[in-house]
């Protein structure tokens, strides 16, 4: 279930690209569309079920992985509020987070 989305054609991001220190690092400040999704698992569905379907139907559309990471990972939950805007505390949680680069409808990617 999606708990969170948010959608905006053009804005300012801070992309994470690893995990340093337990915090997110090798950070790139990109502008674009850019979209936000949390969700939450359906009953008796894991978070790596979830993720790795969701992935797997990315990558499968052409879609590059730039970054994830899974669970402890990806450090502490609480210093990715930065980035995705939705606030955890405590340490590390059964989280994902993936950066996918897409293709645009033309089938070129929006980066250099």
């Amino acid at each position: 279930m999606i708990r969170f989305y948010e959608q905006r054609e053009f804005a300012k991001y801070s992309l994470a690209l690893a995990v340093v220190n337990n915090r997110p690092g090798s950070v790139k400040e990109i502008e674009g569309k850019v979209t936000k999704i949390s969700y939450q698992n359906p009953p008796g569905r894991s978070a790596h079920e979830v993720f790795t379907n969701y992935r797997d139907a990315l990558m499968k559309a052409g879609d590059q992985s730039l970054f994830s990471c899974e669970g402890p990972s990806c450090g502490f939950a609480m210093y990715w509020q930065k980035f995705n805007g939705l606030y955890a505390s405590g340490g590390p949680r059964d989280v994902r987070f993936p950066t996918v680069r897409g293709r645009r409808e033309n089938g070129t990617s929006p980066w250099p």
